[in-house]
């Protein structure tokens, strides 16, 4: 079944990245969930994806099934569907794309005082455990970074994981919504089937002790993040090659050229002016180069309270100007 109009989807039931390209669930006759498969990052849409791995997880998915013992991940009771939002409900009209209904739902967690930090950062990547997971296959573990939580769980690559507390795994978006259900302060426990010289693969359970803010990734490429509670005051746009030669910037770096300052808000908090040149938070950012990506790492490193630094040009010289970032705040009540 292809779904295209998610004004009657039970978001309880059927919680994915609503920000994501695309979004597949395995289900049963009666819509229990076995796996799910999609997501993305900050770069290219599909990078995440692919024919090997879905094949992948189809497989994994009719094994399951076929067994006497059906094991089906767990989902939020009750049911809430996009026209449950009050502030959607009233203001909006027409087809309910995705985005739109996560735009909907940062803007009431707001004006509800329900609204953190982590609500930006949905649907956490596995590499922010310190797991990047092979992509052909889904969920094995490929390597794993030194010095990570993983790491010091005892994972390592060759592993396969089998569960993330207690969602079983058969892809990659299933470990991201185990981990999209944690809570801040509490150990994930993964299952993995590891590899053994002695005979058939062994099941481990091994215990993950995240560190505060575990779960920041890049969110510059998110939709939603345009109705964030988070007020720029500016506007701008990424240097040109000619333009960042002229300055004496590189190609591969942040070079974000503020074109208006127009309200209060983060610019005018920092004291960014029209016409300066944002090259790093403070230092230089590789691969960074657009402004919606630079929001995202800024989002990513700070919170209110914080002092924020940053590396800019202005009247051609390079300097460091701070300031605090602002508290969270937000008048809209409707989506662009």
């Amino acid at each position: 079944m292809r779904i295209t109009h998610l004004g009657g989807v039970n978001l309880n039931h059927f919680a994915f990245d609503l920000d994501v390209t695309w979004n597949a669930f395995f289900t049963d006759a009666a819509l229990n969930i076995y796996s799910r498969y999609g997501g993305r990052d900050e770069g290219e849409p599909d990078a995440r994806m692919n024919t090997s791995s879905l094949l992948h997880t189809m497989s994994e998915v009719l094994a399951r099934h076929a067994k006497p013992e059906k094991i089906y991940q767990p989902v939020t009771p009750g049911r809430r569907t996009p026209r449950d939002i009050p502030l959607l409900r009233a203001n909006h009209r027409g087809c309910i794309r995705c985005h739109k209904v996560r735009e909907y739902q940062l803007l009431q967690s707001f004006h509800e005082g329900r609204f953190t930090r982590r609500d930006l950062f949905r649907f956490p990547l596995p590499e922010t455990l310190g797991l990047s997971i092979h992509r052909d296959h889904g969920h094995r573990v490929e390597s794993v970074r030194p010095g990570s939580v993983a790491q010091a769980a005892g994972v390592r690559a060759g592993d396969v994981v089998t569960r993330v507390d207690k969602v079983p795994v058969h892809s990659e978006y299933d470990i991201r919504y185990a981990l999209d259900r944690t809570a801040d302060g509490q150990a994930i426990r993964v299952t993995v089937l590891r590899p053994n010289r002695e005979g058939d693969p062994r099941l481990q359970t091994l215990s993950l002790a995240p560190k505060p803010g575990w779960w920041v990734s890049g969110i510059g490429w998110k939709k939603s993040l345009r109705s964030a509670p988070f007020r720029t005051g500016m506007r701008g746009y990424s240097l040109a090659p000619s333009q960042r030669k002229d300055l004496g910037l590189s190609t591969t770096t942040l070079a974000v050229k503020i074109s208006s300052v127009y309200s209060d808000g983060f610019a005018r908090s920092v004291g960014l002016k029209k016409r300066d040149v944002v090259i790093g938070i403070p230092e230089p950012i590789l691969r960074v180069r657009k402004f919606d990506t630079f929001l995202g790492r800024v989002l990513g490193r700070y919170q209110p309270g914080d002092r924020v630094q940053l590396s800019i040009v202005r009247n051609g010289k390079r300097t460091v100007i701070s300031g605090p970032f602002p508290k969270w705040f937000s008048e809209e009540t409707t989506v662009p």
